[in-house]
């Protein structure tokens, strides 16, 4: 599935009642701050800049972002939500800003 049908179908904003739970409703927006040498590796161009605004339908993890942004694990180094470090794994939150850091290489 290309970014442009995942942002489609899980990334933009519905108001249904299957998306409410408890009363509260399951959408919310994240910022994803790539910089400009992850920002390259997106796979679709569309989204290739330095910083992202995406609205989510579901709770995913960062590993689940990544595959869907498609930028090959080998160029990231590590991964903050809110301020806090975190690995692969962390699921996203609410409102979360999300820094991908790429591995930083030099000569």
């Amino acid at each position: 599935m290309k970014l442009t049908e995942w942002l489609a179908s899980c990334c933009t904003y519905y108001q249904t009642e299957n998306q409410l739970k408890g009363g509260i409703a399951i959408n919310f927006t994240i910022t994803v701050d790539l910089g400009i040498a992850l920002a390259r590796q997106v796979a679709d161009e569309g989204y290739q800049k330095p910083k992202l605004t995406l609205q989510l339908q579901e709770q995913i993890t960062l590993r689940q972002l990544v595959n869907r942004l498609g930028i090959p694990a080998k160029y990231i180094s590590f991964f903050t939500i809110n301020g806090e470090m975190c690995g692969w794994d962390a699921t996203i939150t609410p409102n979360a800003h999300i820094i991908i850091y790429p591995y930083i290489t030099g000569g």
